[in-house]
């Protein structure tokens, strides 16, 4: 027999209990306004070959001083793609960089869950 103060047997929602996860981060939303700024904060981390937590804290050093300040979701999606390994194309290979799935920065997403936003993002920057 079920207990009639059950939500599942009145049909209402549990009582919102406090959450102790952290709140989630505003997603990353595409700007075409970025691009430039983006391409140039990453210009400085992969010039000087940082990635991992160099590569994070690099970004941070290269938006800190920028005016108007970058959006949060931008500066945290710039210092995610430095933190990848990037791989470059040597002699005798395709031009280009590819991004790496590894690193030494853990719970990075996969490649294949990076949001729509992101990738235009990375592909407009490779672009520019």
């Amino acid at each position: 027999m079920s207990d009639p103060a059950d939500p599942e047997h009145t049909g209402q929602e549990p009582a919102n209990e406090e959450s102790t996860d952290p709140p989630r981060p505003e997603p990353y939303v595409y700007s075409h306004d970025h691009i430039a700024t983006a391409a140039a904060v990453l210009d400085i981390v992969f010039t000087d070959r940082l990635t991992g937590w160099d590569g994070w804290g690099a970004v941070d050093n290269a938006t800190k001083d920028v005016e108007p300040p970058l959006p949060a979701a931008l500066v945290r999606t710039l210092g995610q793609t430095a933190a990848r390994p990037l791989r470059l194309g040597m002699s005798g290979e395709r031009p280009g960089c590819d991004l790496q799935l590894g690193g030494d920065v853990p719970a990075m997403p996969l490649i294949k869950d990076i949001p729509p936003d992101v990738i235009e993002l990375w592909a407009n920057v490779a672009d520019h």
